[in-house]
C-alpha cells in the first residue's frame, strides 16, 4: 500500500495546490486594483483638462487629451481673426 513518506508527499502537494488557489487570485486582485485607480486617475484628468491639447504623465504612461469643443473655438476665432484683418 502507500508508506508514510508518500502519504506526507502527497500531502504536501495537495497544500501546495491549495495555498496556489488561494494566493494566485489575490495577486490578480492586487493588478486590478492598481489598474482601476491608473484608470480613475485618466478619467479624472479628461473630465477636469481645461485646455484645448493637454498631456500627463499618469503612472509612467503618457495620457493626452483634445478638447475639440474648445480647438474648434480656436480655429474659429483665427479664422475670424483673419478676415476682420482683410485676409481672404
Amino acid at each position: 500500500m502507500g508508506s508514510t513518506l508518500e502519504a506526507s508527499i502527497c500531502f504536501s502537494l495537495i497544500l501546495i495546490i491549495l495555498a496556489a488557489f488561494i494566493v494566485y487570485p489575490n495577486e490578480i486582485r492586487k493588478d486590478s486594483v492598481v489598474q482601476a485607480k491608473t484608470a480613475v486617475s485618466e478619467m479624472r484628468f479628461r473630465l477636469r483638462s481645461e485646455k484645448p491639447v493637454e498631456t500627463r504623465e499618469i503612472d509612467g504612461h503618457m495620457v493626452a487629451d483634445t478638447s475639440p469643443e474648445q480647438v474648434n473655438t480656436m480655429i474659429c476665432g483665427i479664422i475670424d481673426c483673419i478676415k476682420i484683418g482683410g485676409g481672404n
